[in-house]
């Protein structure tokens, strides 16, 4: 019965749309057939426009060519063959009148009347006619269009604007024959375009335009709303077109001219003469005569509409009101039906089964659903989806040892709880044995009910197998300890940004890095971070901001990272770089690397090889060139040998550089590697050194005064150090002054604490200033820059390479014209059993 009045509320709906559209088609047919008809009425009115203006047009240019025409027949009959002897007196005495300077009159002849003979002799002119150039032009184009046609039509010559007044005349001319037929001259003068004497009312709406041209459709005079003048072009070939076609009389042409206006033209061809007269009106004017009509139509339509639709939706809302009850009747019915089968799937689905618990019984009901999910076996057959919804009863007992020892207090506790009187609504978390030996995890929720059938009360509710939830949430803690483990111990720092590219995490390496000042990032925006960020950079190297790497990223993931100077202490030099992040929680990463060690050893690396390009250049360009001039110059014997000399000391320069940088190349690479560290008496060493070393010319030999040092050292290092150093003592010393060498104080050293032994060698040499002993251990630092002494400037620091492998120290002390003391303290050792100390030097 619901279902039939549904249907028949539905069809009643369908009736009133169909209504609505009847009224609303039958309201569209009668807005069309007004719209046409005024249509129609409109084309009729322009056309009746057009006629009206072109037999205007028509009628006064016929005019001006009737009345001209007539005067210029006048002439003709008084100086052509049918000449009577009253005309030959007028024609005489008009012919005195214009030598005598007296103007004709128009009644007699029109303006600026001409006549030629056959010859093109001018037999009778006005005054001022011949006088313009263009004029005579006109004349000679007439003689030769009549001689050429025997007719005796009124010749349309040019339209042109007068000099004297700037009127617009138009040309016109008229042949004269000979009483035999033959041709003897012309006749010509000009007609006067008073512009509101032709177009007059023809030309009442704006935006319009009038025009008078050649049949050929060349433009001959032009009437619009600035004014008459001269044409311009032609037609359009559209409108020729048109006018080709029009055999049958005028027609209508819709056209858009250069002036951007849309104008409707018409045009009329003048009898018996090569002339077309087109007018043209704006489409603005002419829907300007119907606008009324339209709107009072257009309201009336949306008039009428607006009722139908009020009408109609006041019906569809009654029906629908109706058909709403009904159908939420039927809908709460068929929800019931689907909810019980939705619950159902969902339960089957989740791992949910249904339990009761009855007190006093004790008694447990459960549905074979959860039985099944403990891998337990009731029996039963059948239908299996009849089978999972029906139940099993047992004793609260059974299911009690299947419950973790663990959980079996949680459980009581949630049994009781109703008893109690603490909570209405219970939940709580256990753990099921399984028929296989492993536990399942399930969520139990109940309530406590009356019991209908007995006395007691019934604890009803679901048990949902959370296992694989218990599961996947310990996997998710564990990553999430590992990765924040991993984050913690990283030494590189890391800002993660959420969705909105608002901070959300950032690592103890952060704060590190930014020296302790990261406290306060949290929950900071993009642009505040890149700010906070930027304030921490020294000026010569600073932060661009996260917008620039994240548009670099985008294009080119490998080009998004940047370098950044920290402000100190201490200073840092951090690379900078984003990843992008496709999760919903993150939007991008930013890591931060302290790379200041890379930095520092490439900046080193690259002074070091431009200072060794240099100092090789200096020797190598001393050999090349005087090598050169041996084998390119004939020299004498003298300076050959002088040259050789030359070449050898700077080739022993050059080995010594290479020697120093082969040194210093081995102990960045390998360090102590293959060096053999033993006790010894340095003493002994020094000794040695001084007894292999030629002093330079002049100098006196060093004194040595030592006794047994022991110190571990490689006895090869020990000695190089020694000699480099004696080296400098002379070549910074002036012939004849002391070099001394005693044995240095006991100290230990400053970082490893270890005990230090050592010697001093001291001279009476020009000494160094605070700002040479700052840079005396600069590879390649030379404290004469002329070259005037000799060395390479990589002694002392070779030393102090070789020092600190030998985990010992080396110090200067100086001053200008003092002298200079150098220090080279070892790790102190026992010197082996039986040694005896050498000779003193």
């Amino acid at each position: 019965m619901d279902n039939k009045l549904l249907a028949h509320l539905g069809r009643w709906q369908l009736a009133v749309w169909l209504n609505c559209l009847f009224w609303l088609g039958l309201l569209a047919d009668s807005a069309w057939l007004g719209f046409e008809t005024m249509k129609e009425r409109q084309q009729a009115s322009v056309a009746l426009a057009h006629q009206g203006a072109l037999r205007y047009l028509s009628a006064n240019l016929r005019q001006q060519f009737d009345q001209t025409d007539e005067l210029l027949w006048v002439a003709v009959a008084n100086f052509g063959r049918a000449r009577s002897p009253a005309a030959t007196a007028a024609a005489t005495a008009a012919a005195a009148a214009v030598t005598a300077g007296i103007p004709l009159a128009s009644s007699f002849i029109c303006p600026g009347l001409t006549v030629l003979n056959a010859r093109g002799e001018v037999s009778l002119s006005e005054p001022g006619v011949q006088e313009s150039g263009r004029e005579s032009e006109r004349l000679v184009a007439d003689l030769a269009w009549h001689r050429a046609n025997n007719t005796q039509q009124m010749h349309l010559g040019e339209i042109y604007q007068s000099p004297q007044d700037d009127r617009l005349q138009w040309h016109v001319s008229r042949r004269i024959n000979t009483a035999s037929g033959e041709f003897a001259g012309l006749v010509a003068c000009h007609i006067d375009l008073n512009a509101s004497l032709i177009f007059g009312l023809a030309r009442r709406d704006k935006d319009g335009t009038s025009l008078i041209a050649l049949s050929d459709g060349q433009v001959l005079l032009q009437n619009t709303d600035a004014g008459t003048k001269l044409g311009v072009g032609r037609l359009s070939p559209g409108l020729l077109e048109s006018i080709r076609l029009a055999e049958d009389g005028p027609r209508a042409h819709l056209q858009q001219d250069p002036d951007g206006e849309l104008r409707q033209y018409s045009w009329q061809a003048m009898a018996g003469k090569p002339v077309l007269i087109v007018n043209g009106m704006s489409t603005k004017n002419i829907d300007a005569l119907t606008a009324p009509a339209r709107q009072l139509i257009g309201w009336l339509v949306g008039l009428t509409s607006l009722l139908i639709a009020i009408a109609t939706a006041a019906m569809l809302w009654g029906l629908r009101s109706l058909f709403a009850q009904f159908r939420l009747r039927l809908n709460d019915e068929q929800q019931l039906i689907e909810q019980q089968q939705l619950l159902q799937q969902v339960l089957t689905t989740a791992g949910a089964g249904q339990w009761q618990l009855q007190w006093p019984s004790m008694r447990l009901t459960v549905s074979n659903l959860l039985v099944l999910r403990l891998g337990l076996d009731v029996g039963g057959d059948g239908n299996a989806s009849d089978y999972l919804q029906q139940t099993s009863t047992f004793s609260a007992k059974v299911w009690l040892r299947l419950i973790h020892p663990a959980d079996r207090g949680l459980a009581e506790d949630f049994a009781q709880a109703r008893r109690k009187g603490l909570q209405t609504k219970l939940e709580v978390v256990i753990r099921l044995r399984h028929q296989a030996g492993h536990f399942c995890w399930f969520r139990l929720t109940g309530q406590v009910q009356p019991n209908n059938i007995g006395q007691g009360r019934v604890l009803n509710g679901l048990a949902i197998d959370v296992t694989e939830e218990r599961f996947a949430r310990t996997q998710i803690e564990d990553r999430t300890t590992q990765l924040n483990t991993l984050f913690s111990i990283s030494p590189d720092g890391l800002v993660v940004f959420d969705a909105q590219r608002v901070v959300k995490y950032a690592n103890p390496a952060f704060e590190r890095l930014s020296n302790g000042r990261s406290e306060q990032i949290k929950n900071m925006r993009e642009a505040v971070f890149s700010s906070w960020l930027g304030s921490l950079c020294t000026a010569e190297r600073g932060f661009s901001g996260i917008a620039l790497l994240r548009s670099k990223a985008s294009t080119d993931p490998n080009s998004a990272w940047e370098l950044i100077t920290t402000e100190g202490p201490p200073s840092r030099v951090l690379r900078l770089s984003l990843v992008l992040s496709s999760a919903q929680s993150v939007s991008q990463i930013l890591y931060l690397r302290d790379v200041t060690h890379e930095t520092e050893v490439a900046r080193i690396k690259n002074q070091f090889l431009t200072s060794a390009a240099h100092e090789l250049r200096t020797p190598l360009a001393s050999v090349v060139g005087f090598a050169e001039i041996l084998v390119t110059h004939n020299v004498t014997a003298d300076k050959q040998l002088e040259f050789a000399r030359i070449v050898w000391r700077q080739s022993l320069h050059l080995s010594g550089i290479l020697d120093e940088l082969l040194d210093i190349s081995r102990m960045d690479a390998r360090g102590a590697a293959g060096w053999h560290l033993q006790a010894l008496d340095l003493a002994e060493l020094a000794g040695q050194v001084l007894a292999s070393f030629q002093p330079p010319s002049g100098h006196l030999r060093a004194r040595l005064q030592l006794s047994p040092i022991g110190v571990r050292v490689d006895a090869m290092r020990a000695q190089q150090v020694i000699r480099n150093v004696l080296s400098n003592a002379h070549v910074h010393s002036e012939p004849g002054s002391p070099i001394n060498i005693r044995q240095a104080p006991a100290q230990l050293h400053p970082d490893s604490g270890a005990p230090l032994l050592g010697i001093e060698i001291q001279d009476a040499g020009r000494g160094m200033n605070e700002q040479e002993l700052a840079q005396a251990f600069d590879r390649f630092y030379r404290a004469d820059p002329s070259g005037s002494r000799p060395g390479t400037g990589l002694g002392l620091s070779l030393c102090q390479d070789i020092m600190k492998l030998l985990g010992g120290l080396i110090l200067l002390r100086s001053a200008p014209q003092q002298g200079t003391t150098v220090t080279l303290l070892f790790v102190q050792d026992a010197l082996p059993v039986g040694h005896s100390p050498a000779e003193p030097g």
